[in-house]
């Protein structure tokens, strides 16, 4: 065969067709990087500087008030103990640290629970429910007597806010991205050493 004779049609260099090179075949749009979304242009940047100015003003205040409520919750009897409380409802000072270490009980078991049912109902319905429940227990605390009852309520509030705080945080990275979610959620953490300061200055 001399050097200009084409190849016969159906020959081996047909079904090898010469590959272009592709410059682009390792570029991966940014919407499907694994490690989430990462603003690159100029206008992407300034969305997400605009949303994430509305979540800071709304939705982070929000939920940190909430949080700052949920530790409230937790630290009330040990400060109220100190203003009468046992003697109000007829308990020792040691039924009020057993009442206290029990409520992690229900805490720590039912968190994973909760937390699954604020997945599957969705945040916006399953953090009002909790903390309403949680708010009315908590405010039942001025009807009891007794040892059994300061119990069981602890109990029921170790139950209704176990699933708050994982709820919140899943809730919130819906609305930030992986690169500015870790700030947020150190603000909102920081609410529970806030609501420790305000429990101590109430039970004054």
């Amino acid at each position: 065969m001399e050097k200009n004779d084409k190849p016969a049609e159906g020959s081996v260099h047909d079904e090898h067709p010469p590959i272009k090179p592709n410059h682009h075949a390792t570029e991966i749009p940014h919407e499907n990087l694994p490690d989430g979304f990462f603003p690159r242009s100029a206008e992407e940047k300034v969305l997400c500087r605009s949303i994430n100015r509305k979540m800071d003003i709304f939705l982070l205040p929000f939920l940190s008030l909430l949080y700052l409520f949920n530790g409230l919750d937790r630290g009330n009897v040990g400060n109220a103990a100190t203003q009468g409380f046992a003697h109000d409802i007829g308990v020792t000072s040691n039924d009020i640290n057993n009442a206290v270490s029990l409520f992690f009980i229900t805490f720590v078991i039912f968190q994973p629970i909760s937390a699954a049912c604020g997945r599957i109902l969705g945040a916006k319905h399953w953090i009002p429910m909790l903390m309403v429940v949680w708010g009315a227990i908590t405010l039942s605390h001025a009807f009891i007597h007794g040892r059994g009852q300061l119990i069981a309520l602890r109990l029921l509030i170790g139950l209704f806010e176990a699933g708050f705080y994982p709820t919140a945080v899943l809730y919130l990275s819906t609305f930030y991205t992986r690169f500015d979610l870790g700030v947020r959620i150190g603000l909102f953490y920081g609410q529970y050493a806030v609501a420790g300061a305000f429990s101590g200055a109430i039970g004054k």
